[in-house]
């Protein structure tokens, strides 16, 4: 009796040894390769192709730098001002703690800032915050500050 599955039929042989790659052909002419900025540069193994193309990159830097600048002034702005916020702190504290290192002036400079920093405190308390109009004098004064440093306006 002849069973009813279906006969298996072998597989082709595949050959052991893996075909050759074909590489491109080298070309005698330079090819147009698109750089970062969209701009078509020659590409090129010649030394001379390739100096034109650092000049032509370095030719157009400030624009690159122009272009980053516009494109991030506000952050950069915010940066350099907490930089500077930092390096003032820093220096204000670099000055008091060398007036504090200098021998006799240490001791007679220290309490003499304190107590120039409290007659100071105790004025401008006196003078702007205990009245409304005075407040609102102060409030004046320092808005038109602000206007002027940021370029918000005449007053």
């Amino acid at each position: 009796m002849e069973s009813k599955e279906p006969k298996k039929t072998p597989a082709p042989e595949t050959p052991s040894s893996p075909e050759p790659v074909s590489t491109p052909a080298p070309t005698t002419k330079a090819q147009l390769v698109e750089s970062p900025t969209s701009s078509p540069v020659m590409a090129s193994s010649s030394g001379s192709e390739t100096v034109n193309q650092v000049l032509t990159i370095l030719s157009r830097l400030t624009d690159y730098v122009g272009e980053f600048f516009v494109t991030y002034q506000k952050p950069l702005v915010n940066v350099g001002l907490i930089i500077a916020a930092f390096v003032a702190v820093y220096l204000t504290l670099s000055v008091l703690d060398a007036i504090n290192h200098i021998p006799l002036l240490g001791f007679v400079l220290a309490p003499l800032f304190e107590l120039v920093g409290l007659c100071y405190v105790a004025w401008f308390v006196w003078r702007y915050l205990l009245k409304a109009e005075s407040r609102q004098e102060l409030y004046k004064d320092i808005s038109s500050l602000t206007s002027q440093v940021t370029g918000g306006g005449k007053s």
